[in-house]
């Protein structure tokens, strides 16, 4: 009886033992970590808005808790998303975010990395500049770019006869050029400005004189002018060889004709138009047709008639007088045109005494910057008391050999030609060319400040 009651102990142990292994309560789930999967370095811009949601996996969620700590005043929060704009002189920064599924969390120092407030470039340069034909031209870029110095120009829909490299552009326009205009757009690889460029093309002028014999050698500089495409033409006199003929009237007009089509004439009464009323008849001038002024390109031309009373105190010296005075500012030069030479070392320069006792002190005084005669077949360049006085006689009669010397001289030359005058802005330059088109001189004047009293 006692075995069988320790055998039926043995059995029911093994049962409860057995029930037991087959009817355990199942583990709890197991929990996964939440990670974060957003980057641990982010950029800001000073000045501009700043926004980081953290991104993080979590197949357990959705109840998961994000806790932004440690991050700078200029940060707040708001549910899972940290936002501010930083201010001027930002140091770099950083926060810390906690990911927390109540369990387990996640943690990640994310740095901040603030990048200073990029200034858009600003085109500085001018947007309306000056070129004249056949004169070089060139445009730099000033840019203002305190970001700088990567900075990148670039041009666009310019002309033809401009090539741009780098910060310039560059080129001579043609004569008889149009106005134009380019684009140039600057950039820092964030930010770009652009201006549109207008280039206003000044048109050219032309001084000759003493045409009155010699007419194929007239054609041939009216030939050579004719390329030039002037938009106005003065002659210093000595327009024919006798003014009281209608045949030398005839034949000068028609070796002017086709330039005269698209160019004003301005002409100054010399010795062998001899005050003949075919002179008069010929021409639509201003004033009294003897002594005029007209303001073409800049330039303020005064006209004279050197063969009548010039002196101090007649009617002429007193109108020149009035005319110098009443200038306006927006002239930039003065020029004027009569035929005999105040200063000459041709044939005729011993004539000029009396002009450089009665027209050049006013010269002086009201700060004429150029002066051009003829009478003297020749070219001459002469500089005295800041006045370039130019004989500009060469347009056909027969020329003339040197004979004086004149401490103002700077250049004499025996040659057929004309001169062309072109203003940009505060230079206006003189290029003489022969009767084959070859420049034989040139000088530069420069604007200046002129006495009004």
């Amino acid at each position: 009886m006692t075995r069988f009651n320790g055998i039926l102990g043995l059995l029911t142990g093994l049962v409860l033992a057995f029930l037991a292994c087959t009817f355990e309560a199942p583990d709890e789930p197991k929990n996964n970590v939440p990670r974060i999967t957003s980057s641990a370095e982010v950029y800001a811009r000073e000045k501009f808005s700043f926004r980081f949601t953290v991104t993080f996996s979590d197949p357990d969620g959705p109840d998961t808790l994000v806790i932004y700590d440690d991050y700078p005043s200029w940060l707040s929060q708001f549910a899972s998303t940290l936002y501010g704009t930083p201010p001027d002189g930002t140091s770099d920064t950083g926060f810390l975010v906690i990911v927390s599924d109540g369990i387990s969390a996640d943690t990640e120092n994310v740095a901040v990395i603030v990048i200073p407030m990029n200034d858009r470039p600003r085109i500085i340069s001018d947007d309306i500049v000056e070129a004249a034909g056949g004169m070089p031209f060139c445009y730099r870029v000033a840019v203002a770019d305190p970001d700088g110095p990567v900075t990148q120009i670039h041009f666009r829909n310019y002309p033809s006869w401009l090539t741009a490299d780098a910060d310039s552009i560059y080129g001579t326009p043609p004569d008889g050029a149009r106005n134009t205009s380019f684009m140039v757009t600057t950039w820092d690889g964030l930010l770009a400005d652009t201006l549109g460029v207008f280039i206003k093309v000044n048109p050219t002028m032309v001084v000759y004189g003493d045409t009155r014999t010699n007419h194929t050698i007239h054609e041939r500089v009216v030939a050579a002018i004719t390329p030039v495409q002037p938009a106005a033409v003065f002659h210093t006199g000595d327009l024919v060889e006798d003014g009281y003929n209608p045949k030398d009237w005839l034949m000068f007009n028609s070796i002017t004709a086709e330039l005269l089509l698209t160019a004003e004439f301005f002409p100054a009464l010399g010795n062998h138009e001899k005050q003949a009323q075919l002179y008069f008849d010929n021409f639509d001038l201003p004033n009294n047709e003897q002594w005029y002024s007209v303001d073409r390109h800049y330039v303020h031309f005064i006209i004279l008639n050197t063969c009548v009373a010039i002196d101090a105190g007649s009617e002429q010296y007193r109108w020149l007088e009035s005319d110098l005075a009443a200038i306006p500012d927006s002239i930039r030069f003065v020029a004027v045109a009569f035929h005999h030479p105040p200063y000459s070392t041709g044939r005729h320069g011993a004539e000029g005494a009396y002009l450089q006792e009665t027209l050049v002190p006013l010269f002086e005084k009201y700060g004429v910057d150029i002066v051009f005669s003829g009478h003297d077949h020749d070219y001459e360049r002469s500089f005295c008391g800041g006045t370039y006085y130019i004989v500009t006689g060469g347009g056909g009669a027969s020329l003339y050999d040197q004979v004086y010397e004149h401490p103002c001289s700077q250049q004499y030359l025996k040659i057929h030609h004309f001169c062309k005058l072109s203003v940009v802005s505060d230079t206006l330059t003189v290029k003489v060319y022969d009767i084959d088109g070859r420049l034989a001189d040139q000088c530069e004047v420069h604007r200046r400040q002129r006495s009004r009293h």
